[in-house]
């Protein structure tokens, strides 16, 4: 039985790298580091992409324009803008801070203080939530969208008052 060969596999018969040099030439992205750009760093061609750059030539392969700087390495994608991924969520304060920083939110004309007693709406500081960390000493009354139960509990134990915001 005869067999019948490709032109180019005919032409090198009994070769034996059939045109591509050293045994090994043949093979894939193993013996070449693999794809792109980002191999050559990791692998074996440092010194060549050092001395690259420190001459200021981008490594282009095999003529193609490169939309993104080439020295850049490692993964480049979408990343979501801040104001999508804020809208879900919450701003919140511990009643540990929030007894702390009363004082100074009167000096700042955000809070009001009458007798003993310091009112501050959370709303306008763009603060959603009180969550319970911490302890409270002052009396105070709160507007709030959202509060914790143990919070609230704390709250009324001092003296103080909690008005929801609905929403």
């Amino acid at each position: 039985m005869t067999m019948k060969f490709k032109k180019h596999v005919n032409k090198y018969r009994g070769k034996r790298t059939h045109g591509f040099g050293r045994q090994q030439g043949r093979r894939k992205t193993g013996r070449k580091h693999g794809h792109g750009l980002t191999t050559g760093w990791q692998k074996g061609q440092k010194s060549y992409m050092v001395k690259q750059k420190s001459l200021g030539f981008p490594t282009q392969k095999y003529g193609k324009k490169i939309k993104r700087s080439p020295w850049k390495f490692g993964k480049h994608g979408f990343s979501r803008p801040q104001t999508q991924v804020r809208i879900y969520r919450k701003n919140f304060i511990n009643i540990g801070s929030l007894n702390a920083k009363l004082d100074g939110w009167v000096k700042e004309d955000l809070a009001q203080k009458s007798g003993d007693t310091y009112s501050v709406d959370l709303d306008n500081l763009n603060i959603q939530k009180i969550l319970a960390k911490g302890s409270i000493t002052k009396k105070v009354q709160v507007r709030v969208r959202s509060i914790s139960e143990y919070a609230k509990e704390e709250i009324e134990k001092a003296g103080g008052k909690v008005f929801l915001i609905e929403s």
